[in-house]
């Protein structure tokens, strides 16, 4: 059977223990009121925490403003020390590195999200807002479910060691997931990734890549 947004809501809720389940994302009641509530956030949020094969997207950027180094800076130029300011993917959650692993940061512009870089013609490898949970695998449905479980916890049953029990679970789940995923993968690194170190790991990979820096993920409610 297909995984639906109502099954990881069931998942949750069973790893709660409660009793009741939910059958429609518009049910009326107190379990699908907090999942409305909590699920959008729990799911950006583990989504963001690591490179999930559904959610890695590529896009050519689109130039919003070059900065002309021969006369000064003014506020409507790129950010002093970069010269492009790039419009970001409006499914955008997170970068993670542009194609060239040139160096880039990211920002408001014009009340605009930005991709700041030096880089010519670039293309951003990011992680979008996929909420497709049919194109999700086995480990991104885990580590979701259980993080939303962690956050009805303490709602539904009112025992802080339940959540913080589920809230370990989670981080275990998407933990493995990120060593699962980095092990699939070639790609070097300039400097290396905390949830890497953290596990004990601490000679360089050779390469000169740059990686966008992200923390090692805490479930919602920690």
């Amino acid at each position: 059977m297909a995984t639906s947004v109502i099954n990881i809501w069931n998942l949750a809720l069973s790893a709660v223990g409660s009793r009741g389940s939910v059958s429609s994302e518009t049910e009326i009641g107190r379990e699908a009121d907090l999942c409305r509530l909590w699920y959008p956030l729990v799911r950006d949020s583990v989504l963001k925490s690591a490179s999930w094969p559904s959610a890695k997207t590529y896009a050519r950027l689109a130039v919003l403003a070059e900065r002309d180094a021969a006369v000064d800076w003014v506020i409507t130029d790129p950010a002093p020390t970069w010269r492009f300011v790039y419009a970001a993917p409006i499914d955008m959650l997170a970068p993670r590195n542009l194609a060239s692993y040139a160096r880039f940061s990211t920002g408001l512009w014009d009340s605009r999200r930005v991709i700041l870089a030096d880089e010519e013609d670039a293309i951003l490898h990011y992680i979008s807002q996929q909420i497709d949970v049919s194109l999700w695998d086995a480990g991104l449905t885990t580590a979701i479910a259980y993080s939303l479980a962690a956050a009805l916890a303490l709602p539904l049953t009112g025992k802080s060691t339940l959540a913080e029990k589920l809230r370990d679970r989670a981080t275990e789940a998407v933990l493995l997931a990120q060593t699962e995923i980095a092990n699939e993968s070639d790609e070097n690194y300039a400097q290396l990734p905390s949830w890497v170190a953290a596990r004990g790991f601490s000679p360089l990979p050779i390469g000169s890549r740059f990686i966008w820096p992200y923390e090692s993920f805490s479930a919602i409610g920690a």
